[in-house]
């Protein structure tokens, strides 16, 4: 008894070395350096993004709302390939399978494609977009927009996120009207785990527009009170304190 009671207190001694390992080379990776003074704000941003992370890890299932036919396929192809045992819940309504503008090019099936859990204009996997073509390191604008170079970003007044269908209503309303240069659009396709860093990214291209979000149901249903407080939550990695021109 005595040499399995050694035993177990090495092994868990092993255990708590290798997570203090990890956690020490995260922390690197993080900052990017291995010295230096870290101050509390800088920290604090680590630790809530460690958090995240956690959550994230342990989340027991995943909630999907995919938008083209190369995300429901990606979808698929990654919970198939997944080391876990996970279910995944998939939202997409029929309406999107005899929708003709819901089409993804064959490119968007081939190497080097994944599951995409955030699309805004012209990134990879975004169908609407126009020839593929290099702007700024990522795809140019979709279809009824102009290409947006960092300074058409910034003159952007409105971002408008979403997830699922509507988005196909939000594209023609933005064509008609002829606001592609004035408005962004920024799909939610993964909404559990929620993609924090992915969208911070997105609206960080932005830093003059109003943030909105859209749903067809009314307020007290679909996904509004699920998203909110982590939408601010990705706002706070901009340094944005959850504020900016927010609305619902």
């Amino acid at each position: 008894e005595a040499e399995e009671e050694d035993a177990a207190a090495a092994a868990a001694e092993q255990r708590h070395a290798a997570v203090a390992r990890a956690m020490y080379e995260d922390i690197c990776a993080f900052f990017g350096r291995e010295d230096g003074v870290i101050d509390r704000s800088d920290w604090s941003r680590y630790m809530r993004r460690r958090a995240r992370a956690h959550a994230d890890a342990t989340a027991n299932f995943i909630v999907v709302n995919p938008s083209t036919p190369a995300q429901y396929f990606h979808a698929l192809r990654r919970q198939a390939l997944a080391p876990h045992l996970k279910p995944m819940v998939v939202l997409a309504p029929k309406f999107l399978l005899h929708h003709r503008p819901c089409n993804s090019p064959l490119d968007d099936f081939g190497p080097d494609t994944r599951f995409r859990a955030v699309i805004a204009d012209g990134d990879e996997g975004d169908n609407t977009r126009v020839a593929p073509r290099e702007c700024d390191g990522r795809r140019a604008g979709g279809v009824g927009s102009s290409p947006r170079s960092r300074a058409e970003d910034a003159k952007v007044r409105r971002v408008v996120m979403c997830s699922g269908k509507v988005f196909y209503t939000l594209q023609q309303a933005r064509r008609s009207k002829k606001a592609a240069g004035a408005v962004a659009l920024v799909r939610l396709e993964q909404l559990l785990p929620f993609p924090h860093e992915a969208l911070a990214q997105r609206l960080a291209r932005y830093p003059n527009a109003e943030l909105v979000w859209c749903q067809e149901e009314p307020k007290n249903m679909g996904f509004w009170t699920f998203v909110q407080p982590r939408v601010l939550t990705a706002l706070r990695e901009l340094g944005g304190g959850g504020g900016g021109k927010g609305g619902g």
